[in-house]
């Protein structure tokens, strides 16, 4: 059922984007693909947290993580360094705060069912875009319109 809701979700969201510019339906397709390895992500750690502590658990996959980035960026030669103070700040705010949810939604893997730990991750989205009206006045469905509006002209 959650991996039905997450589809539907993607193809409401999708279906504007189709016309507007091939990034459009790229991130769309990232963002659906993300959605089947977070699924996966957590019913393989249902298993393994039921075998060993959430904590080793959760070293393993941002070891992982940390592995696979410092590749992707050796490979495609994406600097390491070279960023001002802010971006620096985004960059810890950026590790810290993810890294604890993850570490929380593991924990929780003890306690109930991966089903519904997705279910609650379904809502990330919907409080990301308010945070970003509350905090930073970015209104998505006006920078959506703007762009159909542009496409229907003919830009």
């Amino acid at each position: 059922m959650t991996m039905g809701i997450a589809i539907i979700g993607t193809v409401m969201i999708g279906w504007d984007d189709f016309g507007l510019s091939s990034e459009a339906i790229s991130g769309d397709i990232l963002s659906f693909l993300s959605v089947i390895v977070v699924v996966g992500y957590l019913l393989i750690g249902q298993n393994i947290v039921r075998k060993v502590s959430h904590w080793i658990y959760s070293f393993c996959v941002f070891a992982f993580a940390s592995i696979f980035l410092i590749a992707y960026n050796l490979g495609t030669g994406v600097a390491f360094g070279g960023h001002n103070t802010r971006e620096w700040g985004i960059f810890l705010l950026l590790a810290i705060v993810p890294t604890v949810a993850h570490v929380i939604n593991n924990w929780l893997l003890n306690y109930v069912d991966a089903t519904t730990i997705s279910m609650s991750i379904l809502g990330e989205p919907v409080g990301a875009t308010l945070l970003a009206v509350l905090l930073l006045g970015v209104f998505f469905f006006l920078i959506q319109q703007k762009q159909r509006t542009y496409k229907k002209a003919g830009g």
